[in-house]
């Protein structure tokens, strides 16, 4: 999404008069030593406003990182540039005495292709030179690398990007370098690494989906997964956004919580994910070439020796600040790692921009395949196949399907593997005006798409949410996203200042069945069951107007407010609108060089119970039980937090947040006894049931610290999660008091980083600990058993509820230049060689694996 409000730039002859006034003498320190005070003056007459602001600075010589800090605190205005456009570590004279901004500005930047463009009365970026209809301000890359902290911009806090400052919810974001350098494509991995609150499982590259353990808590138990949007497009399911491509991702940028709801809708109700990809253009203005190729071994206890995993990456940037283009290609691949999992991933991305003198014009494209071999749960000594594995057998249909078992016959053995494979695809156009210095309009246009095809008889008999999740995606489906807003900013330059935005969005769902479905539907008369095909298409449409009011108390005190209605249709296809608020509050106050900032938000999530088409299929065909009415799903809660800055030097950030979430839907597994058939039999079926009430509490931490070279950083989660109150309707495992499963009480992460001038390198730590799952084990044992099943359903599941105590996971990287463009690299994934232990006692992840190889520019 584009940030630029207004595009007023500064006349070429009044900034190149001023710099070659400032060209004789030489800048005072390049001789060593500063002018005195008040030695440089000028008349703020000539300067258009904001640069007509009078600036006093006492110090001496600095660095023009630090200077520019120092000027943007003094003047009030924030100045925006690329890092990649001005040296920032040389040496300059930062004294002055009521100067204007813009003569500050031309002495600071003497030599520098650069000049300013006055975007709003409070911010200006320092584009590169060029003829006045070539120097437009450019998007992403630009004002990547801001002054303060606080004044950076981001997109998912707002609907048109908004700076950090004025935030009032705590928006984590990760640095596209950073993935680069450290080769980092999971985006399991992004998120546990780097941002608190929110925790993914580690999961086998054969799995087609993500699982998150928590995002603040759970949100759901049916799909505890955050909103994901690439470049301001919806995905279609986000639990199949696994991957990415880091060479081309800006940014990623995450809320937890139902705050992010008044702008984002109810499926944000947990939280969203906002993946930024790069616009910027090539340095210099010439097209660069990156390649990245390493090559290793993945162990494994599970087959007779190391298998080979492969990463290879393109990357190719071109372009200038007006006009851009960049293209991201990879293909990664690891073998049997057990027997029968394998997978291969191919991905890219493109991106085209234009920038015009006031418009701004973005493309997107992305497509990700993966085609993997899918073993099921390793068991061992269960059933009658050989070397302790099962024999295969006629299996439960999960969520929405019953089916008969027998001793020996559990669907759990590695020895009936099946391929599965997955394409997904994103394009989107974002476009940008800005009418004048107060309305900017843009509108979002997109769609993301998925095909899912293959076997997933690698679940369970008493499947998890995500394997019920993954069957209900198979098939394929698209949506669309059209979305307009306006942003208009009223009173800029003045002690009180509001900024009006306003918005609607049109999203439109096709989603239809596989057509290998199959469920088994036992006949009325006896004899053996009958064999059904679900396949359904269904459409659905949601919309939404949003509004927000964002006001500024001269740039220390900050208040929010905004309202989404949305328009839906609930599970039995009555029609809903919904309100959708959200209240915040923060202040900042600046000590020196330490900035404080104090928040507080408060928002409220209605995500209406849906089914998805094979859930509405399978109720047609009576196998899935639904009751009269399902409530929809709220969560509402508060977070309060304090962020400190130290300059960029470091950040710490602590958050308290308190919410409830009630209504959540379950997928119960209850004891069926069937008498269609020539013989009773106990059968598993299963039905849709409100929950209850749970709450969400706790804290979370995160801390950054950079010296030189150096950078480290850490974050600590700290949950509970208990169900408060149980529905009277409902007939699961679960009780007032519990703990709800797969929810991880604590995770922690700590990184370390170092960027020198021949050789670079990087370590993380991650670790969730103690929460409850089944133990799925014991279970797979229960079903093969010839007894009848009535103690693996309803509450007798709670006699497989086992404790987690948890596992570390470590990855390390290192580069080492060669020769100018040639660099030797090394990445080193789960260290420790931990396969098992989460979430469950049957997922299995490839063991210790190095790769090495080349990484080549041009």
């Amino acid at each position: 999404m584009m940030r630029w409000r207004a595009n007023r730039y500064v006349t070429m002859p009044a900034f190149v008069a001023a710099m070659a006034a400032s060209m004789a003498p030489p800048a005072a320190a390049a001789q060593g030593s500063c002018r005195p005070p008040g030695s440089r003056s000028a008349s703020s007459g000539s300067w258009s406003s904001p640069l007509d602001r009078l600036v006093t600075l006492d110090g001496g010589a600095e660095t023009l990182r630090e200077a520019l800090d120092r000027v943007t605190r003094a003047s009030g205005v924030r100045l925006s540039y690329s890092a990649e456009s001005l040296p920032l570590e040389r040496s300059v004279c930062a004294t002055f005495r009521d100067v204007a901004l813009g003569q500050v500005l031309a002495d600071l930047l003497l030599g520098v292709a650069v000049r300013p463009a006055i975007v709003s009365q409070t911010q200006v970026v320092l584009v590169p030179q060029g003829p006045p209809s070539q120097s437009a301000p450019t998007h992403a890359r630009t004002a990547r690398a801001p002054i303060g902290v606080l004044d950076r911009i981001v997109v998912t806090g707002s609907v048109a990007g908004a700076e950090q400052r004025s935030l009032a919810v705590d928006v984590g974001v990760v640095d596209g370098e950073r993935l680069a350098g450290r080769g980092e494509g999971n985006l399991a991995h992004v998120t546990n690494g780097d941002v608190p609150g929110i925790w993914a499982w580690e999961s086998a590259p054969s799995s087609m989906a993500s699982r998150y353990g928590s995002i603040r808590g759970t949100s759901s138990f049916g799909v505890n997964a955050p909103k994901i949007y690439i470049d301001g497009i919806a995905v279609a399911n986000p639990l199949l956004v696994t991957q990415l491509v880091p060479e081309s991702v800006d940014r990623v940028e995450v809320i937890r919580g139902p705050q992010g709801s008044a702008l984002y809708g109810a499926d944000a109700i947990g939280g969203v994910v906002n993946i930024v990809t790069r616009h910027d253009a090539a340095t210099g203005g010439i097209s660069r070439l990156q390649l990245r190729s390493a090559i290793g071994v993945a162990g494994s206890d599970y087959v007779p020796s190391g298998v080979l995993a492969r990463d290879m990456v393109a990357s190719l940037r071109g372009g200038s600040s007006v006009t851009s283009t960049g293209l991201s290609l990879a293909y990664r691949s690891i073998g049997e790692f057990l027997p029968r999992a394998n997978a291969s991933d191919v991905l890219a991305n493109a991106d085209f921009r234009k920038v015009g003198a006031r418009s701004a014009f973005v493309a997107t494209a992305r497509f990700f395949a993966r085609d993997a071999g899918s073993a099921r749960p390793y068991l061992p000594g269960l059933g009658a196949g050989t070397g302790g594995q099962p024999s295969a057998g006629r299996g439960a249909t999960g969520p929405g399907g019953t089916e008969r078992w027998s001793a020996g016959a559990a669907r759990v053995g590695t020895d009936t593997g099946a391929s599965t494979a997955v394409r997904e695809y994103t394009f989107g156009l974002t476009g940008q005006m800005a009418q004048n210095e107060r309305w900017t309009h843009t509108l979002v246009a997109g769609v993301d798409a998925y095909s899912l095809t293959g076997s997933l008889a690698g679940a369970f008999p008493v499947v998890t949410a995500s394997d019920s999740a993954l069957r209900d995606a198979r098939g394929e489906a698209a949506r669309v996203t059209l979305r307009a807003s306006s942003v208009g900013l009223f009173g800029m330059g003045t002690s009180i200042a509001h900024t009006l935005t306003v918005a609607a969005e049109q999203t439109l769902t096709r989603q239809e069945t596989g057509a290998q479905e199959f469920v088994y539907i036992p006949r009325m008369a006896p004899g053996r069951d009958s064999l059904y095909r679900v396949r359904a298409i269904e459409w659905r449409r949601t919309s939404g107007l949003v509004g927000q009011l964002n006001t500024s108390f001269g740039r220390s005190l900050f208040l929010t407010a905004g309202l989404r209605f949305e328009g839906s249709a609930g599970a039995f296809g009555e029609s809903r609108v919904d309100a959708q608020p959200m209240l915040g509050l923060s202040t900042v106050r600046e000590i020196g060089p330490v900035a404080l900032k104090f928040r507080t938000a408060y928002g409220r999530g209605i995500r209406v119970a849906e089914l998805t088409v094979r859930q509405r299929a399978l109720f047609a065909l009576g196998r899935l039980a639904l009751p009269f009415e399902l409530s929809p799903e709220t969560q509402s809660g508060i977070e309060t937090g304090v962020d400190a800055y130290l300059g960029q030097t470091m950040a710490v950030h602590v958050t308290r947040f308190d919410q409830q979430a009630s209504g959540l839907v379950q997928t119960v597994a209850v004891s069926h006894t069937s008498q269609a058939t020539d013989t009773p039999a106990s059968r598993i079926a299963y039905e849709l049931q409100n929950v209850g009430r749970i709450a969400n509490r706790g804290w979370e931490f995160s801390a950054r610290a950079n010296r030189g070279s150096l950078s480290v950083g850490g974050a600590l989660t700290l949950v509970d999660s208990r169900v408060l109150q149980l529905a009277a309707s409902y007939a699961g495992d679960l009780r007032a008091g519990d703990r709800p499963l797969e929810v991880p009480s604590r995770t922690m992460s700590l990184s370390a980083a170092w960027n020198g001038s021949r050789w670079s390198g990087s370590i993380v730590v991650a670790r969730a600990a103690d929460w409850v799952n089944y133990d799925r084990v014991a279970l797979a044992q229960a079903l093969a058993a010839p007894a009848p099943h009535t103690r693996i359903s309803g509450p007798s599941l709670r006699d497989y509820w086992q404790t987690y105590d948890g596992a570390n996971r470590v990855r390390a990287t290192f580069s080492r230049d060669l020769f100018r463009s040639l660099s030797f690299v090394a990445y080193g994934e789960n260290l420790l060689d931990t396969q098992r232990g989460e979430p469950d006692n049957v997922t299995i992840v490839p063991g210790r694996t190095i790769t090495a190889g080349l990484r080549i520019r041009m």
